[in-house]
């Protein structure tokens, strides 16, 4: 079963084209700073209404995050798109910490999964390619400001951007979850239980999380608030009131609830709308839609593991990356990209080594990307 974008039950009342105006900040250090964690960077009307978008989060000592997470925030009238990486700079005392990227959106009538659908890639982008950090101290400064003027961010949405946003959300959630996760996600989320935990083997992709909202009716869709990974255990006791979803490697005991049996039909009924089941009353089913390219996931697997070189299998002539597949890879070699401009504090000799060997695994991973299509560039994951 195919679905149009607007068709969704979150998507409800959709109009086929309309534009989101959001505000952006950028909060952690700049590069040598002495200053605690702080929006380095804010348009004039970011962050303004109460309560402040960093106290909501629950994000504790951000301690336990090595590679990027999105979050999707519903706060009083506000919707917030987050992507969160591990810094690329240090501050005056040799520190790294987390940085996190912030779209704002003052929510009208338009749908909320509108938002995360188009502004939760945005700002995963952002926080992949920005050298703000690096750079922007100068800009704060010439502003007499802690933060560097940042403009408002506008968005054309169009319904053919949404419907494929929408499918590559769904694609990259189905490859990266198993269905009795999802079942036991929807239906502790349907039973009121805070938080639902998904469990997953990494974060999920900015759409992929976007997705979770597309089979909620529109109302409930409207006011979730999702955590895509936990970045630090010492807030725990925080996060049910903060998130009532959370993506993670395993169910802590603290989350804990009882099961919701009453609503586990309801649940099945959604991973179904998801994965493209067609179920009748008598049981039967249309085949699910072929997987992601399993030769992506061998790749994608390779560039997220801490093996340092494999003589890979090339691909054949048939192989091609899917948009899910292609999302995956983006953030897998943007993560390693960092590794390599920011290695481990090692001893010069070892330092110099442990360079050449991510090096040569960036080398060898871009050169088999640009194989399955020439027609990318150098910095293809950037785009």
């Amino acid at each position: 079963m195919t679905r149009a974008s607007t068709e969704w039950p979150a998507l409800s009342g959709c109009r086929l084209h309309t534009t989101l105006s959001c505000q952006q900040g950028v909060w952690g250090k700049f590069q040598g700073s002495s200053e605690d964690f702080s929006w380095i960077g804010r348009s004039a009307s970011f962050n303004t209404t109460a309560p402040p978008i960093e106290t909501q989060l629950a994000l504790g000592a951000q301690d336990d995050l090595t590679q990027p997470a999105a979050f999707w925030r519903v706060l009083n009238g506000r919707c917030v798109a987050l992507a969160i990486v591990p810094s690329r700079v240090e501050d005056r005392t040799g520190r790294r910490g987390l940085e996190m990227h912030a779209l704002e959106w003052r929510h009208d009538d338009t749908p909320a999964a509108v938002g995360a659908l188009t502004l939760l890639p945005a700002v995963w982008k952002s926080a992949l390619t920005s050298t703000l950090a690096l750079t922007g101290a100068p800009l704060a400064a010439a502003a007499q400001s802690n933060a560097a003027p940042l403009s408002d961010h506008v968005v054309d949405v169009q319904r053919s951007r949404l419907q494929q946003a929408a499918a590559n959300g769904v694609e990259s959630l189905l490859s990266a979850v198993s269905r009795d996760s999802l079942v036991g996600f929807y239906s502790a989320l349907l039973g009121g239980q805070r938080p639902a935990m998904l469990t997953a083997g990494q974060p999920l992709s900015a759409e992929a999380l976007a997705a979770l909202l597309l089979p909620l009716d529109r109302d409930h869709a409207d006011a979730v608030s999702l955590a895509g990974w936990i970045v630090s255990t010492a807030l725990y006791e925080r996060m049910p009131s903060m998130w009532n979803g959370i993506v993670w490697a395993r169910v802590p005991q603290e989350f804990r609830g009882p099961s919701a049996p009453g609503h586990l039909s309801a649940a099945e009924r959604l991973v179904d709308s998801l994965d493209g089941l067609s179920r009748t009353s008598g049981g039967t089913s249309q085949p699910p839609p072929v997987a992601t390219s399993s030769y992506a996931e061998y790749l994608a697997r390779f560039v997220e593991s801490a093996e340092r070189w494999r003589q890979l299998n090339p691909p054949s002539r048939q192989t091609t990356i899917s948009a899910a597949d292609r999302i995956r890879l983006d953030v897998a070699v943007a993560a390693l990209q960092r590794q390599v401009d920011g290695p481990p504090r090692l001893p010069p000799r070892l330092r110099d080594a442990r360079l050449q060997q991510l090096q040569a695994k960036l080398d060898l991973v871009r050169e088999i990307v640009q194989q399955l299509d020439p027609a990318v560039g150098d910095d293809w994951w950037l785009e």
